[in-house]
């Protein structure tokens, strides 16, 4: 007489047909949103080196802003000339309501349209961006 065992073959390759989709979401999910993430951190880390740049900068603090972000994005593994990035630097000036001070800061802004790696319907923002702003 047969063993029971013989009944079972195949079941192993169908259990993992019905558990490689679920697998590979959960993969490609964690990979494309990891890549995301580095990719925030690095327009974060731009947006905070060009404020610092311009805060400091005592001759034409906007351009010292734009130049520093755009070198921080480079630094970064983005050419902002490739990935179509956009820095923005601006003054802005507040007045302290308890002092009465003007108080003088660089705002700076960097973005950049998000391209997914995988391109597979993983829902990922399509835009990464960040803004800084420090006082002069």
């Amino acid at each position: 007489m047969r063993s029971g065992r013989h009944t079972e073959r195949g079941v192993a390759a169908v259990e993992f047909a019905l558990v490689l989709p679920f697998l590979l979401a959960i993969v490609l999910g964690g990979l494309e949103w990891g890549f995301y993430f580095f990719r925030e951190q690095v327009v974060v880390n731009a947006a905070r080196e060009g404020a610092r740049a311009g805060s400091v900068a005592a001759v034409s603090p906007l351009a010292a802003a734009e130049g520093a972000a755009r070198a921080a994005l480079v630094a970064g593994s983005v050419d902002p000339a490739t990935v179509g990035a956009s820095v923005v630097a601006s003054s802005r000036s507040t007045v302290d309501p308890v002092t009465g001070e003007t108080i003088d800061s660089v705002v700076v802004t960097v973005s950049f349209p998000f391209v997914p790696l995988t391109g597979f319907g993983i829902p990922v923002p399509d835009e990464v961006w960040a803004r800084a702003e420090m006082r002069r």
